[in-house]
């Protein structure tokens, strides 16, 4: 899902990707391109050009998705701040830190849907190359089937944490 091309979410996001560079001293815009899953000599450009909302061409659209906000506000630690305050700022609300979730929570959870993007990840990938031929055969089939059952039993790893959450 693509975020509206409203300056005010570029604009906070590229001061939370400029401030973390600076913290790191860093070139951020090259840090975040492959990140964001722009690729190539000119990934630096192309983020630059997707945070620039003036250069927006609805034949060749390339908006921030929610994903790309989440990933940025996820990887810049302290410089997430930046993004949060100025959209409780925009809408009018307050940001309220929830202190019974703890960091190795936070860690725990995180590397445990990493983990299972990964595993998507793989098993599109597999299929993929499983179907080069036209043909899914029955072990490709069976390997795939194996594949997405490790998938579900992430799943369901993650959907019981979030339900002990719940119930705390």
């Amino acid at each position: 899902m693509a975020l509206a091309k409203d300056p005010f979410f570029y604009k906070i996001t590229h001061q939370a990707i400029e401030a973390f560079g600076e913290r790191h001293n860093i070139t951020a815009r090259q840090y975040f391109a492959q990140l964001l899953g722009y690729k190539g000599p000119n990934s630096n450009i192309q983020i630059g050009t997707m945070l620039n909302y003036n250069t927006y061409n609805p034949l060749t659209p390339r908006p921030m998705s929610v994903d790309q906000l989440l990933v940025v506000m996820d990887e810049c630690e302290d410089d997430r701040q930046i993004i949060i305050d100025a959209i409780c700022k925009r809408f009018g609300g307050q940001f309220v830190k929830d202190k019974t979730v703890t960091k190795a929570a936070d860690k725990c959870i995180k590397d445990d849907l990493m983990k299972l993007s990964f595993m998507t990840g793989n098993l599109s990938n597999l299929f993929l190359q499983y179907m080069k031929d036209g043909v899914l055969d029955v072990e490709e089939g069976q390997d795939l089937e194996s594949k997405g059952h490790e998938i579900r039993q992430e799943m369901k790893n993650i959907e019981n944490y979030f339900k002990s959450i719940k119930q705390d």
